[in-house]
C-alpha cells in the first residue's frame, strides 16, 4: 500500500521526527556542556589541592629553618630552651598540614580521573598554573579583567544556549503533531496492490492480482480524532511554557554567574596586597625575633598570618577560574 493522499499527515509525521531529532542533538549538546564544566572545576580543584601542597611546603621549610635556628641560639643561650620547644610544635603542625594537604592533592587528581573516565592507576600532569591559563579560549572582556556587559551575554546565552533550541525544536514537533492530527479529519487515499497464489495438482493450482485505489474517511470514530488533536494541542502548550521557563532560567543563571564573576574579579587583587604586607610583616618579624627584640610567638603569629594570607590568595585565583568557566557554561560556551 501507498499513500497518495493524506491531507499533509505523513509530512507533519516526517517533519515532526526531523524536529524530535534536533532536539535531541541539542540536549545531547547540553550533556556535552555539563561535562566539560564538571571536568574544568575538577582540574580547578585540583590546581588549588596542588597549590595548598605547595604553600603548605614553604612552612615546613621555614619552620625546619626556624627549628634549626633556635636550636643554636638556645645552644649559646640567647633564647630560652623552651622556644625550641615550641618552635619544634609548630613544625610538627606544619608538616601535619603538608600531609593533610597532599592526601587532598591525590584525592583531587582520582576525582578528576573518575569524571574524565580515565582508569585510577593512569599518571596525570596538571601543565597549567592556578588561574593563569585565561589565554586559552578565554573571553576578550575576562582576559583584561573587565565585567562583560549583561545585555550581550543574555543575547549569547539566547543564542547559543542548547537547553532552549531543544526546547523551541521540541515546541516545532508538537506543532507538527497537531497538523499530523487534524489530518485525520482529511480523506486518507493509497494506491493498493495485492497477490494472491494457491498451489495445487490438476485445475487446484489458482492466483491473482487485485488493484487499486482505496480511499478511507471515517464517519464516526468516538471522538477519537478530536482528541488527539486536543492532546498534541496540550504538548504543544506545554512546549511552549517549556521555552519560556527555559528563557527566565537562562536570565538567572547568567545573572548569577555575572554577580559571582564581578566579586570574583576583585578578590585577587585584594589577596595579592594583603599577601604582600604579610610578606613585609614577616621580613621585619623575624629580623626582630633574631635580633633578640621580641618573642617567638610574635614571629609565628605573623607567621601564620602570612600562611593564611598565601592561602587566601591562591583561593581567590581559583574563584576567579571558577566564575570565568561558570559564565561561560551560563551562555553555552565551552
Amino acid at each position: 500500500m501507498f499513500p497518495i493522499f493524506t491531507g499533509g499527515r505523513l509530512e507533519a509525521l516526517i517533519r515532526q521526527a526531523e524536529a524530535v531529532r534536533h532536539a535531541t542533538a541539542a540536549q545531547l549538546e547540553a550533556m556535552r556542556l555539563d561535562v566539560a564544566l564538571e571536568t574544568k572545576l575538577a582540574y580547578r580543584r585540583a590546581l588549588l589541592a596542588r597549590e595548598m601542597v605547595r604553600v603548605a611546603e614553604v612552612y615546613v621549610a621555614a619552620m625546619e629553618e626556624r627549628v634549626r635556628v633556635d636550636k643554636v641560639a638556645a645552644q649559646v643561650g640567647r633564647i630560652p630552651e623552651f622556644w625550641v620547644l615550641r618552635s619544634e610544635a609548630e613544625l610538627a603542625n606544619a608538616r601535619q598540614m603538608l600531609a593533610n594537604a597532599q592526601r587532598d592533592y591525590e584525592t583531587a587528581l582520582i576525582a578528576l580521573k573518575a569524571i574524565m573516565g580515565v582508569h585510577p592507576d593512569s599518571e596525570i600532569t596538571l601543565t597549567d598554573e592556578l588561574g593563569r591559563d585565561e589565554g586559552r579560549g578565554a573571553r576578550d572582556e575576562l582576559r583584561v579583567g573587565e565585567l562583560p556587559k549583561r545585555e550581550k551575554l543574555l543575547a549569547e546565552a539566547m543564542e547559543k544556549r542548547p537547553e532552549l533550541r531543544a526546547a523551541l525544536r521540541q515546541a516545532e514537533a508538537q506543532n507538527y503533531a497537531v497538523r499530523a492530527a487534524k489530518a485525520l479529519y482529511a480523506p486518507q487515499v493509497g494506491w493498493t496492490v495485492m497477490a494472491n497464489y494457491m498451489s495445487g495438482t490438476g485445475d487446484m493450482g489458482q492466483g491473482g492480482y487485485l488493484a487499486g485505489i482505496a480511499v478511507g474517511l471515517p464517519i464516526s470514530d468516538g471522538g477519537r480524532r478530536k482528541a488527539m488533536v486536543g492532546e498534541a494541542q496540550a504538548m504543544r502548550e506545554k512546549a511552549l511554557a517549556e521555552m519560556e521557563r527555559l528563557k527566565l532560567q537562562i536570565a538567572s543563571e547568567v545573572d548569577t554567574a555575572l554577580r559571582e564573576l564581578q566579586t570574583a574579579l576583585q578578590n585577587p587583587q585584594t589577596a595579592q596586597a594583603a599577601l604582600k604586607a604579610a610578606k613585609e610583616d614577616e621580613r621585619v618579624a623575624k629580623v626582630r625575633y633574631e635580633a633578640g627584640r621580641s618573642m617567638l610567638v610574635e614571629y609565628l603569629d605573623v607567621l601564620v598570618t602570612l600562611l593564611r594570607a598565601q592561602v587566601n590568595e591562591a583561593q581567590a585565583r581559583y574563584g576567579l577560574a571558577v566564575a570565568e568557566d561558570k559564565l561561560r557554561r551560563a551562555i553555552g560556551e565551552w
